[in-house]
């Protein structure tokens, strides 16, 4: 079983499984005269490790290659892992998917409890909370972020405002939400959600809509991108483990001088970190 196990994970030292390294590993084995079962099961641990890799490798890119998708789910059902070990990786797995089709202009439409403009759609909803700043200090204000097939709407306690999407210059996804550079002074700035990467998919998509440009990668997430060689030397260097505290769950992929800020997507610009972390980091250097 150690013997196996070994080589399981030579088998995943490059984030990869590809088909004739299965193959080596069933031929081990039929050669260790081992059960199948009892031999996944002793390995299952490195192949949840695998599958949520997977996962974060296509994060990292914030759009869901079909192919990828279907490795994942063929990876899951080769290797025996069930859907109880896998919770967080399924989850990113289906907001990927949606944003996805979102990026290429299927955008969902929902009931919003704002009272709208005739003819005007809502399509993404989300507590949010607005990071004021000045020259003098810094607050946050909470309130409600609705995206419409017309305009940005933020609404609080103490009031709100509305975006017009021919004033949004710029997009950028945040670990915790999303900044917006606009062309006016007010609304432009950090919006801390929840669910930053499906804001920031249909943020992308109404502006480009909006402003009739190409949809799909033309975007912030593009220019962001990293390469899959840079992406395993960034995992071996930091041993599959958050930089800061040492955890292995929940890994991404973080800039160290952030990417607005000027940093570039390469090996020495890069670190993991896990997702509590880069939380706790945000865009500071």
């Amino acid at each position: 079983m150690q013997r196996f196990r070994i080589r399981f994970q030579a088998a995943c030292a490059d984030n990869l499984m590809e088909l004739h390294e299965w193959r080596d590993l069933q031929q081990t084995i039929f050669q260790e005269r081992l059960n199948a079962t009892d031999a996944l099961a002793f390995v299952r641990p490195q192949a949840v490790n695998l599958l949520e890799r997977t996962v974060m490798m296509a994060r990292a890119d914030g759009l869901l290659d079909p192919k990828t998708e279907e490795v994942f789910y063929r990876l899951q059902q080769l290797l025996q892992v069930p859907n109880t070990l896998l919770t967080r990786a399924l989850t990113d797995l289906e907001e990927l998917r949606a944003a996805t089709h979102i990026r290429a202009g299927r955008v969902p439409t929902i009931q919003s409890a704002l009272i709208l403009d005739s003819g005007e759609i809502a399509h993404f909803e989300t507590p949010a909370t607005y990071r004021h700043v000045t020259a003098t200090r810094s607050r946050n204000i909470s309130g409600r972020l609705t995206l419409t097939s017309k305009q940005i709407h933020f609404v609080g306690p103490e009031g709100g405002w509305n975006i017009q999407f021919g004033k949004v210059l710029r997009i950028e996804e945040l670990p915790n939400g999303v900044n917006l550079e606009l062309g006016v002074k007010k609304g432009s700035g950090v919006y801390q959600v929840e669910r930053s990467l499906l804001l920031a998919a249909t943020l992308d998509a109404l502006v480009r809509m909006h402003k009739r440009l190409m949809l799909l990668p033309q975007t912030e997430k593009a220019s962001r991108h990293i390469p899959q060689d840079v992406r395993n030397q960034v995992w071996h260097h930091d041993q599959g483990k958050c930089r800061e505290c040492g955890d292995s769950n929940y890994l991404e992929f973080d800039h160290i001088i952030p990417f607005s800020k000027g940093g570039a997507s390469t090996f020495g610009n890069l670190q993991l970190l896990c997702r509590r972390c880069n939380l706790k980091k945000g865009d500071r250097l």
